[in-house]
């Protein structure tokens, strides 16, 4: 099917590949039939032969989950070598299995209100947690996700955009690009600089085109 999928014209694939943890898989009712995280690593391993980038999510601050299932997690992610890694905090949408478990365990306030801090990518503490505090899962992410930037975005030519963003935003948004640095001051988690000079390239552009 991949071959398939390429010859059609695929130049990416994104995988919710969620975790190394075979439990945790169970847990967030992704286990299937077999070894999961065998099948993951054969799928990403026919990506790189048929040359087609790769995109892998993972999702930290589960139930049950210890440090050595994030450990799992942490090894299969540098395994794989997905050309973009990201790690995300467990988000318990309403209407979805994961809130009504939050709900009936107390693990979430019923009456927080919905807004922006229940964004998938929360940039410091997570919406709840479970078997880690909030920071302890602040940390966490922050090691995985700095592990992975070199990879994300320097690691090739193919990333040119991420160098041209950088140059826009600091000759055309200085006060934003030294705003963005005091954030990584803040936060210690790099990616966390690319993220507000994209969204802010974005804005950019999207008043540039009203224009």
């Amino acid at each position: 099917l991949m071959r398939v999928m390429k010859n059609s014209g695929l130049v990416q694939l994104d995988f919710g590949v969620e975790s190394g943890s075979e439990k945790i898989l169970k847990v967030l009712g992704k286990g299937g039939h077999g070894d999961r995280t065998e099948q993951i690593k054969h799928s990403f391993k026919l990506c790189k032969k048929l040359d087609i980038r790769t995109l892998a999510t993972f999702i930290i601050g589960n139930p049950e989950e210890t440090k050595e299932d994030i450990e799992q997690t942490f090894s299969l992610a540098k395994e794989i070598k997905a050309d973009y890694t990201a790690f995300y905090f467990l988000t318990p949408y309403p209407g979805t299995d994961i809130y009504d478990m939050a709900i009936k365990n107390n693990w979430l306030d019923p009456d927080l209100p919905f807004s922006e801090i229940w964004a998938h990518r929360q940039p410091e503490l997570p919406l709840m947690a479970i078997t880690f505090s909030r920071e302890e899962l602040r940390d966490i992410r922050r090691h995985l996700q700095n592990h992975f930037f070199t990879r994300n975005y320097l690691r090739s030519s193919g990333n040119i955009s991420f160098y041209s963003i950088l140059l826009s935003i600091l000759f055309r948004r200085p006060k934003v690009f030294f705003e963005a640095f005091k954030k990584l001051l803040r936060t210690r988690r790099i990616d966390y600089v690319v993220e507000t000079l994209n969204a802010e390239y974005w804005r950019m552009k999207k008043y540039e085109g009203r224009g």
